[in-house]
């Protein structure tokens, strides 16, 4: 069988020799399907790649969704606790009278301490998308706002242990301790009275205030004992100064608390002795006594209990 021959001819349009050469059937088949084998099988090669980039772009950008919505969560309940800690800031504030300490709420405001790095994935923040963007601003602000609130507390604090160490040292309390449901008397005010031994009108410096013998005496502010004896008008008596501004002195005591003697640091509400009848007096009280700056001043003014 004679094979068919076909002649495939090259004419160039430059003036250039025509190029011929022969195939047979058989062969142009061949080369046919190889052609269009090759082209399929990187087509299909092709669709591969492009189908695999396109999956993993797809797991990356689905992964960047899932951080920006835990951060986005993270960012609703930072801002919560900030706001927590504003209004608590506030309101110490408002207690201890530091009104005059804001908490500046611009994104000028500085803070001393925190990390340098916030540690957050920087590559999140890449993804072309503006929320994102301005999520992040947002974040550093709270953040930086933390820093600041941080520093300002801890200035609060440090005022706060300063004005709780001045306020206990202002004489505040009974100077006797009382049976709970009932309440102290008093026997002699501060001020003019008749004495009860002459007669006579006189300025009275403290309190009176009876109780039976052995009764608890007790500090009435933070401070130091400074005075600890026998004295013929108030008998046993010990006075404790409070800081550069307050005294308190308690006289006709029956005897002292265990330790107690000069020198030695009481805190508010330490037994230092006990209520006798001791010194010139008709009957078994405390006589107490609260100066400020030297001066007597009425102790009922500073007994809030």
């Amino acid at each position: 069988m004679k094979k068919e021959i076909y002649t495939i001819a090259i004419i160039s349009f430059l003036g250039r020799p025509t190029k011929s050469f022969s195939i047979s059937k058989t062969n142009l088949i061949f080369v046919s399907i190889a052609i269009i084998s090759f082209i399929t099988i990187s087509i299909g090669i092709a669709s591969i790649n492009v189908w695999n980039a396109f999956q993993k772009q797809a797991k990356e950008t689905k992964i960047a969704i899932e951080k920006y919505e835990a951060l986005q969560n993270d960012f609703q309940i930072l801002q919560s606790e900030l706001s927590n800690v504003r209004k608590s800031c506030k309101d110490v504030k408002t207690i201890l009278g530091f009104n005059g300490i804001i908490v500046t709420e611009n994104k000028d405001m500085a803070g001393e301490g925190g990390p340098e790095d916030i540690g957050i994935e920087k590559d999140i923040f890449e993804i072309s998308d503006e929320s994102i963007g301005d999520l992040k601003d947002n974040i550093d602000f709270a953040l930086r706002e933390a820093i600041s609130l941080k520093s300002d507390l801890k200035n609060l604090l440090k005022n706060a242990n300063s004005k709780f160490a001045r306020l206990a040292e202002i004489p505040s309390i009974c100077p006797i301790v009382v049976d709970p449901g009932n309440q102290y008397q008093v026997s002699s005010g501060f001020g003019l009275r008749v004495s009860p031994f002459t007669a006579q009108w006189e300025q009275h410096g403290g309190l009176d205030i009876p109780a039976v013998i052995g009764t608890p005496v007790i500090a009435t502010a933070d401070g130091v004992i400074t005075g600890c004896g026998y004295n013929q008008f108030i008998g046993n008596f010990v006075v404790i100064s409070h800081g550069e501004k307050y005294r308190t002195i308690y006289g006709h005591l029956n005897s002292f608390a265990n330790g107690i003697t000069t020198g030695i640091r009481v805190k508010r509400a330490d037994l230092i002795g006990y209520v006798g009848n001791t010194g010139r007096s008709t009957g078994s009280h405390l006589h107490y006594e609260v100066r400020e700056n030297g001066q007597k001043v009425n102790p009922l003014d500073y007994i809030i209990n």
